[in-house]
């Protein structure tokens, strides 16, 4: 996991003002919206439901076009424990298509994955415990940055 952590896998605060707010039910549990790749949940605006909260997304293809990035490509788990099964999926689901990955990088995920000792997605309470030093919490609508005591804010 040290490589997807390092090299592919960025967190990101989404910003307010993303687009219309539609229902939150309709992320799924692991908030990576629909499974299709092309048009995505930030083309169809749906991107407005997850304002405020922490996203993860491939670094090397978020500033292509929704419609040319591989499915997964960005996902909004809900939850701190919900972050190692949204870096399983995005590791299966993205890094194998993503055509904006540099060839070495993906050569070396793909070579640790397949070598069984090679490469660990760490335990669940790993990525809790990561998340939390890195000032991650759980909110009301999501993953959210915790807030220092005495700041203001919302």
């Amino acid at each position: 996991h040290t490589i997807v952590r390092r090299d592919i896998w960025e967190g990101f605060v989404v910003a307010e003002g993303a687009g219309p707010n539609p229902s939150k039910r309709d992320r799924d549990a692991d908030g990576a919206g629909p499974s299709k790749s092309g048009v995505d949940s930030r083309a169809n605006g749906r991107l407005a439901c997850y304002e405020g909260t922490v996203g993860f997304r491939c670094r090397w293809c978020k500033d292509v076009e929704p419609g040319r990035r591989a499915e997964k490509s960005a996902v909004y788990p809900r939850e701190l424990k919900r972050i190692y099964h949204a870096n399983i999926r995005f590791q299966r689901d993205h890094i194998p298509k993503c055509k904006f990955i540099p060839q070495e990088i993906k050569d070396r995920f793909m070579y640790l994955k397949n070598n069984q000792q090679g490469m660990s997605r760490g335990r669940k309470q790993y990525w809790v415990t990561s998340a939390e030093m890195k000032g991650l919490c759980d909110g009301e609508e999501g993953i959210v940055v915790r807030r220092p005591p005495g700041a203001a804010g919302k």
